[in-house]
């Protein structure tokens, strides 16, 4: 009898400790608390014969865009610019442990991911972004603009208040 409850006590306590254990908090998504301003990208989607895919109803539904970071679904929607469509969303915020500050701690730069999934293909967006203070040196609140995209080996700056990205499919549906 004495050994049961020994042995379930022991059971008990290593429980409870690997319990204790994995509730680290430090991978945690904690948002950059800031407006954000100038986050949106419009995403273009060529095929081999100059094409607009995001004209393809069928194409659009098929398509998926996920935060790295924040693991969340990011609404998109269909916007035509200049008479072209563009698949046309917001970044996701950079988590505040990734921004790097400056000496004043006036502003700071980071980084967040995209992935976008079109059927099986997919790609990753590395969004690069700058906030500026309210009131250096407090480092919460002020305002945060995407300023360039990087995807497939290509970088994309922003032109207004939009980063215009352009990707290209050859015949078989694969980025060029």
């Amino acid at each position: 009898m004495m050994k049961t409850n020994f042995s379930t006590v022991i059971i008990a306590m290593l429980s409870t400790f690997i319990l204790l254990t994995s509730c680290n908090n430090d991978d945690e998504y904690t948002p950059v608390n800031a407006t954000s301003q100038s986050c949106r990208i419009l995403m273009e989607c060529i095929n081999s014969d100059g094409r607009n895919l995001v004209d393809d109803n069928g194409f659009v539904k098929n398509v998926t865009i996920e935060g790295n970071s924040s693991h969340s679904t990011i609404k998109f929607d269909v916007q035509t610019v200049n008479g072209r469509k563009y698949l046309a969303f917001d970044a996701d915020l950079p988590d505040q442990k990734a921004m790097e500050w400056n000496s004043g701690r006036s502003e700071a730069t980071g980084i967040s991911k995209v992935t976008v999934r079109f059927n099986k293909q997919k790609t990753e967006l590395r969004c690069m972004m700058k906030l500026k203070a309210n009131r250096p040196p407090v480092t919460t609140g002020g305002s945060i603009v995407l300023e360039e995209v990087s995807c497939n080996n290509r970088s994309y700056r922003r032109a207004g208040s939009n980063v215009t990205v352009s990707l290209h499919f050859n015949r078989n549906g694969k980025f060029n």
